[in-house]
């Protein structure tokens, strides 16, 4: 089993993606300048793509290299599918729910990654699915307060918030990296749009 430092390692790493969307949304909601949000998105998404050349195609050392799980020393790493699937939603979605949908993939993603390491109740016990009651709770929690406080206290927020938890347990073999922020940001546009 993977020791708890590299796992809380490579959420750290997860987290980090906030800096890159920080300055995207800055640059877009503050500066007001979608194109230069728009070019800087692509450098970061390029300099993933050339990170990924390098240590795959090339096979040389990389930075963080050590925290890259098993499945992915062949492929591409789950960051690069996270930064591309909220990027394409914030192309097909309202923006605050592209946001909702972005922070609750990488923040709820790592709050229940914590539940599963330090929580003791299996939600399915006798399976490998990890998913622990600790870890609901507390995804819901921050899922929760993440929506609600960029789309309020409205039917999206709840749908997201609820749906994010449910991807993430039901999803084994699609990364929840993209399954995620498409379908919750789906699902919360969708209810956005019914609500009216």
């Amino acid at each position: 089993m993977k020791t708890k430092k590299q796992i809380l390692s490579r959420k750290a790493l997860h987290l980090s993606l906030l800096i890159p969307f920080g300055v995207f949304w800055w640059l877009n909601l503050v500066m007001l300048d979608l194109a230069q949000a728009q070019a800087f998105m692509l450098v970061v998404l390029g300099a993933f793509v050339i990170y990924e050349y390098v240590r795959l195609d090339l096979r040389m050392e990389v930075p963080f290299g050590r925290f890259i799980k098993p499945k992915e020393e062949n492929t591409t790493v789950d960051g690069l599918n996270l930064i591309m699937a909220c990027l394409l939603i914030h192309l097909l979605v309202p923006l605050p729910v592209a946001i909702a949908a972005t922070l609750i993939a990488i923040i709820g993603d790592a709050a229940s990654t914590m539940g599963a390491l330090y929580g003791k109740i299996r939600v399915f016990p006798n399976t490998t699915i990890k998913t622990t009651w600790e870890g609901v709770v507390l995804s819901l929690f921050v899922n929760m307060t993440v929506s609600a406080s960029i789309l309020g206290f409205v039917p999206a927020m709840l749908v997201m918030s609820i749906s994010a938890i449910m991807i993430e347990t039901a999803v084994q073999k699609v990364d929840d990296n993209i399954a995620v922020p498409i379908l919750i940001a789906g699902l919360g546009s969708l209810t956005q749009w019914l609500s009216m």
